[in-house]
């Protein structure tokens, strides 16, 4: 990284009386791919994935709080306290951010103020996530989703809760088998979502009855497209495919011994997902499961990839060691870039007109040139 900083400064230090290149923060209108534009500090690690609404970035960190902070200023909008780390991926919708907890809350934020509209109690702190990775590696959280007026998310405790999303009013509660830390996915007036015992169900959107009932989806959040369903498990070891209106499996495709955190993305006729201790991003085909090419990182691919303008883009992990952030041609496989950061990236990326946003495990939120 040091390397390519300096790269960066002599490229500009060649031109008309430019500056600032003793940080790590190039201006936006001067950057190569895969520079750092920006960065926002905050207490603890950053897991959640980001948000970008109306020119702010909403997320959450394992210091108890919610974040808004302004695209353009990258100064803090405002901070909300919860009673817990954050580590879902915030839902705008109306004016409101809704982010879950893990003090077993569902907080509708006033987005522009940051103040507390309304909270649903989740049940979730009677099983929290836990903060270390070597204690069962429970340390996802489920992350609400917005349709139609109605605001969807899991719990810890086994719930999957619909609210009306003006008022927090329960329209209704699904008790899976047990912890439920996948996030729903609602396509076509059906929600479907995973359980930690490997159960992905599929339920009515208004009404929370089940549907029908596969296994093979726990932590992921299952995708929808082409008809199918997809979504891996820790497990089964695999990556499968299952009818959208039926359950029935279509196919499935082994990472190898090795489990998978990440969910999968679909774009231009291919599904892109992540593998855990196998370290690999697999490019498969999402009619066959067929493999069209692998790339290798440094560390667990747990968080889930983006993919923006024929770019993949994936973070790396390894306790205790810097990992590296990945930018990979989507029809190739071939490493367009790579960044270091320190502790690693387990926070999905979210690419916005060419700026792809991250959170570190060290602690900050990352604006990268894509």
């Amino acid at each position: 990284m040091k390397t390519f900083q300096i790269l960066i400064c002599a490229i500009l230090l060649a031109g008309p009386a430019l500056t600032g290149c003793s940080g790590a923060k190039p201006t936006q209108a001067l950057s190569a791919p895969g520079a750092v534009l920006w960065t926002f500090q905050t207490g603890e690690a950053v897991w959640s994935p980001p948000t970008v609404s109306d020119e702010v970035v909403y997320f959450g960190s394992d210091d108890k709080s919610a974040y808004a902070v302004d695209l353009h200023t990258h100064q803090l909008r405002w901070k909300f306290a919860t009673g817990g780390i954050v580590r879902s991926r915030p839902a705008v919708a109306d004016g409101v951010v809704f982010v879950s907890s893990d003090d077993g809350v569902l907080h509708a934020l006033d987005a522009a103020a940051g103040t507390e509209k309304w909270q649903a109690d989740l049940g979730s702190a009677r099983m929290p996530v836990r903060g270390e990775l070597g204690s069962g590696y429970d340390y996802q959280q489920s992350s609400p989703v917005v349709a139609d007026e109605v605001v969807y998310v899991g719990s810890g405790s086994g719930e999957v809760d619909a609210f009306k999303a003006a008022t927090g009013e329960r329209l209704w509660q699904f008790m899976a088998t047990t912890r439920v830390r996948s996030s729903p996915a609602v396509a076509d007036g059906k929600l479907y979502i995973g359980d930690g015992n490997g159960n992905l169900y599929a339920l009515d959107a208004a009404t929370g009855v089940e549907l029908w009932k596969a296994q093979g989806c726990d932590n992921p959040t299952p995708a929808v497209a082409n008809g199918l369903v997809y979504c891996g498990s820790r497990g089964t070891l695999q990556e499968q495919a299952w009818d959208a209106a039926t359950g029935e499996q279509r196919w499935r495709f082994a990472v190898g011994h090795s489990w998978i955190e990440s969910s999968a993305r679909i774009a231009d006729g291919t599904l892109f997902v992540g593998s855990s201790d196998a370290a690999t991003l697999f490019a498969l085909d999402p009619q066959t499961g067929e493999l069209k090419w692998r790339f290798g990182l440094i560390g667990d691919a747990w968080c889930s990839p983006a993919i923006a303008n024929g770019v993949v883009y994936i973070g790396g992990y390894s306790s205790g060691a810097d990992s590296d952030f990945y930018a990979v041609d989507a029809t190739t496989g071939k490493l367009n870039w790579k960044l270091s950061i320190r502790n690693g990236v387990v926070s999905s990326p979210t690419v916005v007109d060419g700026i792809v946003y991250f959170g570190g495990m060290d602690g900050n939120l990352y604006a990268v040139q894509g």
